[in-house]
Protein backbone atom coordinates (compact mmCIF):
# COMPACT_ATOMS: atom_id res chain seq x y z
CA UNK A 1 0.00 0.00 0.00
CA UNK A 2 2.49 2.10 1.28
CA UNK A 3 4.14 1.65 -2.58
CA UNK A 4 1.48 2.61 -4.14
CA UNK A 5 0.82 6.20 -2.27
CA UNK A 6 4.51 6.65 -2.85
CA UNK A 7 3.58 6.02 -6.99
CA UNK A 8 0.80 8.75 -6.54
CA UNK A 9 2.59 11.25 -4.90
CA UNK A 10 5.69 11.13 -7.16
CA UNK A 11 2.92 11.77 -10.32
CA UNK A 12 1.32 14.38 -8.61
CA UNK A 13 4.27 16.06 -7.80
CA UNK A 14 5.39 15.41 -11.49
CA UNK A 15 2.07 16.86 -13.12
CA UNK A 16 2.88 20.04 -11.61
CA UNK A 17 2.41 22.86 -14.13
CA UNK A 18 6.66 23.36 -15.02
CA UNK A 19 5.79 27.01 -17.23
CA UNK A 20 3.03 28.97 -18.15
CA UNK A 21 2.65 32.22 -20.85
CA UNK A 22 5.37 31.06 -23.17
CA UNK A 23 4.39 31.81 -26.97
CA UNK A 24 6.06 33.40 -30.14
CA UNK A 25 6.12 36.73 -31.03
CA UNK A 26 5.80 36.56 -34.89
CA UNK A 27 4.31 39.58 -35.90
CA UNK A 28 1.68 37.76 -37.82
CA UNK A 29 -0.92 39.76 -35.73
CA UNK A 30 -0.12 43.26 -37.08
CA UNK A 31 -0.47 44.38 -40.78
CA UNK A 32 1.91 44.86 -43.31
CA UNK A 33 3.49 48.03 -43.38
CA UNK A 34 2.70 48.20 -39.55
CA UNK A 35 5.18 51.38 -38.87
CA UNK A 36 7.30 52.41 -35.97
CA UNK A 37 8.78 55.47 -35.40
CA UNK A 38 9.47 56.01 -31.46
CA UNK A 39 6.10 54.68 -30.79
CA UNK A 40 4.76 51.24 -29.61
CA UNK A 41 2.50 48.48 -30.55
CA UNK A 42 1.11 45.11 -29.14
CA UNK A 43 1.94 42.08 -31.01
CA UNK A 44 1.24 38.58 -29.41
CA UNK A 45 0.45 40.63 -25.82
CA UNK A 46 3.75 41.81 -25.69
CA UNK A 47 5.00 45.47 -26.22
CA UNK A 48 6.90 45.80 -29.06
CA UNK A 49 8.63 49.80 -28.27
CA UNK A 50 11.08 51.24 -31.55
CA UNK A 51 13.76 53.71 -30.30
CA UNK A 52 17.12 55.21 -31.79
CA UNK A 53 19.59 57.75 -31.56
CA UNK A 54 20.57 58.82 -35.09
CA UNK A 55 18.79 60.48 -38.43
CA UNK A 56 15.75 59.03 -38.94
CA UNK A 57 15.33 56.02 -37.33
CA UNK A 58 12.02 53.74 -37.91
CA UNK A 59 10.80 50.16 -38.55
CA UNK A 60 7.92 48.68 -40.03
CA UNK A 61 6.48 45.09 -40.33
CA UNK A 62 6.75 43.05 -43.77
CA UNK A 63 4.48 40.69 -45.14
CA UNK A 64 5.40 38.13 -48.01
CA UNK A 65 3.07 40.27 -50.23
CA UNK A 66 1.84 43.53 -50.72
CA UNK A 67 4.32 46.74 -51.22
CA UNK A 68 8.30 46.37 -50.44
CA UNK A 69 7.35 42.49 -50.05
CA UNK A 70 10.16 41.64 -52.25
CA UNK A 71 12.73 43.81 -51.31
CA UNK A 72 14.13 42.63 -48.01
CA UNK A 73 15.63 39.14 -46.72
CA UNK A 74 13.22 37.34 -45.01
CA UNK A 75 11.45 34.19 -43.89
CA UNK A 76 8.80 33.66 -46.29
CA UNK A 77 6.19 35.38 -43.08
CA UNK A 78 5.95 38.34 -41.36
CA UNK A 79 9.24 39.75 -39.89
CA UNK A 80 10.03 43.73 -38.22
CA UNK A 81 12.57 45.18 -40.55
CA UNK A 82 14.51 48.11 -38.07
CA UNK A 83 16.32 50.79 -40.54
CA UNK A 84 18.57 53.56 -39.48
CA UNK A 85 20.37 52.52 -36.06
CA UNK A 86 17.03 51.62 -34.46
CA UNK A 87 16.54 49.87 -31.50
CA UNK A 88 13.41 47.37 -30.75
CA UNK A 89 12.38 47.03 -27.16
CA UNK A 90 10.33 43.93 -26.16
CA UNK A 91 8.70 44.18 -22.54
CA UNK A 92 5.33 42.87 -20.82
CA UNK A 93 2.52 45.67 -21.50
CA UNK A 94 1.31 45.70 -17.63
CA UNK A 95 5.05 44.83 -16.58
CA UNK A 96 6.39 41.65 -15.03
CA UNK A 97 9.39 38.91 -15.51
CA UNK A 98 9.53 36.90 -18.98
CA UNK A 99 12.42 35.07 -20.46
CA UNK A 100 13.72 35.05 -23.90
CA UNK A 101 14.61 31.93 -25.19
CA UNK A 102 15.87 32.56 -28.71
CA UNK A 103 14.89 34.69 -32.01
CA UNK A 104 15.19 34.81 -35.89
CA UNK A 105 17.29 37.62 -37.13
CA UNK A 106 18.80 38.32 -40.79
CA UNK A 107 19.72 41.10 -43.01
CA UNK A 108 17.13 44.21 -44.50
CA UNK A 109 17.46 44.77 -48.01
CA UNK A 110 18.39 42.38 -50.28
CA UNK A 111 20.47 44.54 -52.60
CA UNK A 112 21.99 47.16 -50.42
CA UNK A 113 24.81 45.50 -48.18
CA UNK A 114 26.25 48.11 -46.80
CA UNK A 115 23.98 49.45 -44.71
CA UNK A 116 22.83 45.30 -43.30
CA UNK A 117 23.86 44.84 -39.63
CA UNK A 118 27.02 42.54 -39.44
CA UNK A 119 25.48 41.64 -35.90
CA UNK A 120 22.46 41.86 -33.61
CA UNK A 121 23.19 42.85 -30.14
CA UNK A 122 20.72 41.72 -27.48
CA UNK A 123 20.52 43.53 -23.94
CA UNK A 124 17.93 42.37 -21.35
CA UNK A 125 16.95 44.34 -18.46
CA UNK A 126 16.88 41.73 -15.30
CA UNK A 127 14.09 42.13 -12.77
CA UNK A 128 16.42 42.38 -9.99
CA UNK A 129 18.48 44.74 -11.43
CA UNK A 130 21.30 45.26 -13.53
CA UNK A 131 21.56 43.64 -16.89
CA UNK A 132 22.52 40.92 -19.67
CA UNK A 133 24.04 41.18 -22.83
CA UNK A 134 24.84 38.93 -26.06
CA UNK A 135 25.64 39.16 -29.48
CA UNK A 136 25.17 37.18 -32.18
CA UNK A 137 26.75 37.30 -35.74
CA UNK A 138 24.80 37.64 -39.16
CA UNK A 139 25.62 35.25 -42.10
CA UNK A 140 24.86 38.07 -44.72
CA UNK A 141 22.56 35.78 -46.97
CA UNK A 142 20.08 37.46 -48.39
CA UNK A 143 17.32 35.28 -49.45
CA UNK A 144 13.18 35.71 -48.98
CA UNK A 145 12.66 32.81 -47.94
CA UNK A 146 15.49 31.54 -45.85
CA UNK A 147 17.55 34.96 -44.89
CA UNK A 148 16.89 34.40 -41.30
CA UNK A 149 18.68 32.35 -39.28
CA UNK A 150 17.57 31.10 -35.34
CA UNK A 151 19.61 32.29 -32.39
CA UNK A 152 19.31 30.71 -28.77
CA UNK A 153 20.04 33.04 -26.16
CA UNK A 154 22.42 31.66 -23.04
CA UNK A 155 20.29 30.69 -19.52
CA UNK A 156 21.10 34.29 -18.16
CA UNK A 157 18.31 35.86 -20.17
CA UNK A 158 15.71 34.64 -17.25
CA UNK A 159 13.59 37.02 -15.48
CA UNK A 160 13.78 40.19 -17.69
CA UNK A 161 11.36 42.76 -17.77
CA UNK A 162 12.77 44.27 -21.26
CA UNK A 163 15.08 43.34 -24.12
CA UNK A 164 16.17 45.41 -26.51
CA UNK A 165 17.81 44.62 -30.36
CA UNK A 166 19.98 46.61 -32.11
CA UNK A 167 22.21 46.11 -34.81
CA UNK A 168 26.15 46.45 -34.87
CA UNK A 169 28.85 46.56 -37.75
CA UNK A 170 27.16 48.68 -40.54
CA UNK A 171 29.96 49.83 -43.07
CA UNK A 172 28.01 52.82 -44.16
CA UNK A 173 24.41 53.68 -42.99
CA UNK A 174 22.39 51.57 -40.80
CA UNK A 175 22.88 49.12 -39.52
CA UNK A 176 19.60 47.78 -40.45
CA UNK A 177 18.46 44.45 -39.24
CA UNK A 178 15.31 42.00 -39.23
CA UNK A 179 13.72 40.13 -36.21
CA UNK A 180 10.93 37.27 -36.20
CA UNK A 181 9.80 34.52 -33.99
CA UNK A 182 10.87 35.90 -30.75
CA UNK A 183 10.05 32.44 -28.19
CA UNK A 184 9.74 34.28 -24.79
CA UNK A 185 7.79 32.77 -21.86
CA UNK A 186 6.18 33.92 -18.43
CA UNK A 187 7.89 32.79 -15.10
CA UNK A 188 7.17 29.16 -14.44
CA UNK A 189 3.88 28.51 -12.22
CA UNK A 190 5.68 25.74 -10.12
CA UNK A 191 6.48 28.29 -7.49
CA UNK A 192 2.75 29.06 -6.84
CA UNK A 193 1.43 24.97 -8.18
CA UNK A 194 4.29 22.92 -7.29
CA UNK A 195 4.41 22.91 -3.30
CA UNK A 196 0.77 22.27 -2.87
CA UNK A 197 1.10 19.20 -4.56
CA UNK A 198 4.26 18.40 -2.64
CA UNK A 199 2.53 19.23 0.72
CA UNK A 200 -0.58 17.17 -0.08
CA UNK A 201 1.68 14.30 -1.13
CA UNK A 202 3.61 14.34 1.92
CA UNK A 203 0.86 14.99 4.34
CA UNK A 204 -0.52 11.92 2.69
CA UNK A 205 2.30 9.78 3.07
CA UNK A 206 2.69 11.52 7.25
CA UNK A 207 -0.62 10.01 7.63
CA UNK A 208 -0.56 6.83 6.23
CA UNK A 209 2.76 6.41 7.84
CA UNK A 210 1.09 6.70 11.77
CA UNK A 211 -1.77 5.35 10.85
CA UNK A 212 0.56 2.12 9.82
CA UNK A 213 2.69 2.48 12.92
CA UNK A 214 -0.49 2.64 15.16
CA UNK A 215 -1.88 -0.64 13.75
CA UNK A 216 1.52 -2.44 14.83
CA UNK A 217 1.43 -0.57 18.44
CA UNK A 218 -2.03 -2.14 18.66
CA UNK A 219 -1.23 -5.05 17.67
CA UNK A 220 2.11 -5.90 19.59
CA UNK A 221 -0.39 -4.89 22.58
CA UNK A 222 -3.05 -7.22 22.16
CA UNK A 223 -0.30 -10.23 21.74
Amino acid sequence: MMRVIACLAFAVCSTAPLSAGAGVIDFEDLPHLAYFEFSSQISRDYLITHGGNLIDPFAYVVGPAGEDALDFSGNGSKRLVAFNSSAITVSRPGGGAFDLLQFDGGESWLDIPHVWARQIQVVGQLQAGGSVSQVFTLDLIKNLQNGLQPFILGNTFRDLVSVTFSGLGATGGGPEFSLDNLVVAQEAALAIDAPPAIWLAGAGLAALALARRRRISSAVAVR
